[in-house]
């Protein structure tokens, strides 16, 4: 059985076992690493462009996946066994990220889960 190491800097706490959203994760991650290790400026100009445009479609769907991963971890609530305040503080403890960014982000989950549905969707698909 393979376990999903804790995220850098935050605490470490017992071992999980990898499941379908881990081992795509770490997929997603493998394949990022192939793109750092390119040589960008040695692409012709067209290849950027397009790259670019490619580039920002997958911000935005990776947006959509960590409002909905946001969101599950909310309502689940073990997070709250912590001994944080609230989720987005958790969210900040666990991440590293500025206070105003957690709570943004926070924020911009619950609103696509409860009253930005077609949004959403839309981030989803890119």
């Amino acid at each position: 059985m393979t376990t999903t190491p804790p995220a850098p800097g935050a605490p470490a706490g017992p071992a999980v076992p990898a499941g379908p959203v881990s081992a795509a994760l770490t997929a997603a991650a493998d394949q990022l690493d192939l793109l750092t290790g390119l040589d960008l400026a040695a692409l012709p100009s067209a290849e950027l462009l397009a790259a670019v445009d490619a580039a920002e479609a997958l911000h935005r769907r990776l947006q959509a996946v960590t409002a909905r991963i946001l969101t599950a971890t909310e309502t689940d609530g073990m997070w709250a066994t912590t001994g944080a305040r609230s989720f987005p503080a958790w969210y900040r403890a666990r991440t590293g990220r500025h206070h105003t960014t957690a709570h943004k982000n926070v924020r911009e989950a619950r609103r696509l889960r409860d009253h930005l549905p077609a949004t959403a969707d839309a981030l989803a698909a890119g």
